[in-house]
């Protein structure tokens, strides 16, 4: 599976000028977003206090401190890559959107 960092990196919308572009993207990747905002909670949460959980585990028992940067930096990593996991199932699912778009779009 290919990772998109951004929209441009989308083949549907890799040669599209930017105005044209953003349009398309809040047509179709914003709606995806919205409707599967339950995945991206149920991706973030679980990642970044596992990753809290993992800093504390570290800081407790390596650095032998009851706290310290350690849980803030792995939970909001753990989050940072539940939105990744997010992002990359967004744009996967909006693609077919994106098709129909541009088709519908190049038809009138």
């Amino acid at each position: 599976m290919k990772l998109y960092w951004r929209a441009r990196d989308i083949p549907e919308l890799s040669g599209l000028r930017e105005p044209v572009l953003r349009v398309a993207f809040q047509a179709c990747v914003i709606p995806v977003c919205r409707r599967h905002i339950w995945l991206a909670v149920s991706a973030v949460t679980p990642l970044a206090m596992g990753g809290q959980v993992a800093g504390t585990f570290v800081s407790q028992h390596h650095f032998g401190f009851a706290w310290s940067w350690a849980p803030v930096l792995c939970g909001v990593l753990g989050g940072l890559v539940g939105c990744q996991i997010f992002i990359q199932f967004a744009f996967e699912r909006s693609r077919p959107q994106i098709k129909k778009y541009l088709e519908n779009l190049r038809d009138v």
